[in-house]
C-alpha cells in the first residue's frame, strides 16, 4: 500500500495455476501487461452519510476452451490522461504465450463532474459452449448507456467482434 493508503501495489506479473484432475499443476506466468493493472486504487465514496470502501481491479481473466485463457486489462497512450485509457483483451495459452489481442474500446469514465476513470469495468460472460466465444457488457464512457457485444474465438484463436 502506498504512504497515503490510496493504492495497493502487486508484482507486475500475472501468475495463474491450473490444477489438473490428476493433481498435477501447470504454472502460467505472463509478464508484459502494463504495470498500471497491478496498482489497485481504493475509493471512498460518501453519499448522504453512507460510506463504502470500493476496490476494483483493472486486470481479470476468464478460461476459454482447451488450454486458452482470456486476459483483460487496461492500457493508455498517456498514463496521466484519462481520455487515452482503453480496455484490451489477450488470449494466452497455458505456457503464457500470447496468441491474440484485441482492443475492446475506451475505458469507462464516470459522467460525474470529476470524470472519474474506472478502467475495465465491463462484465464478461463466457458462452456455456466455450468454443462459441463470450459476451461483453460495458457502460459507455461519460454516459449511463451501456452496450452488449458478442465476441467469437476462431479456430486460429483470433478474437473478432
Amino acid at each position: 500500500m502506498d504512504k497515503n493508503n490510496q493504492k495497493i501495489y502487486y508484482d507486475p506479473i500475472l501468475s495463474l495455476r491450473v490444477i489438473h484432475p490428476n493433481g498435477s499443476v501447470t504454472e502460467i506466468n505472463k509478464d508484459g501487461i502494463p504495470d498500471y493493472n497491478f496498482h489497485y486504487p481504493i475509493y471512498l465514496k460518501e453519499n448522504n452519510g453512507y460510506k463504502s470502501d470500493d476496490k476494483f481491479n483493472p486486470l481479470d481473466f476468464y478460461p476459454l476452451y482447451d488450454k486458452y485463457i482470456l486476459v483483460v486489462y487496461s492500457t493508455a497512450s498517456d498514463w496521466t490522461d484519462n481520455e487515452t485509457f482503453v480496455d484490451r483483451g489477450m488470449i494466452i495459452d497455458w505456457n503464457g504465450n500470447k496468441i491474440s489481442e484485441i482492443e475492446f474500446g475506451k475505458s469507462y469514465i464516470d459522467h460525474d463532474p470529476k470524470g472519474s476513470l474506472m478502467p475495465n469495468q465491463a462484465m464478461f460472460a463466457v458462452n456455456s459452449d466455450r468454443t462459441k466465444g463470450f459476451l461483453r457488457f460495458s457502460q459507455l464512457r461519460k454516459s449511463s448507456d451501456a452496450e452488449w457485444k458478442q465476441y467469437s474465438v476462431y479456430v486460429a484463436l483470433f478474437l473478432k467482434q
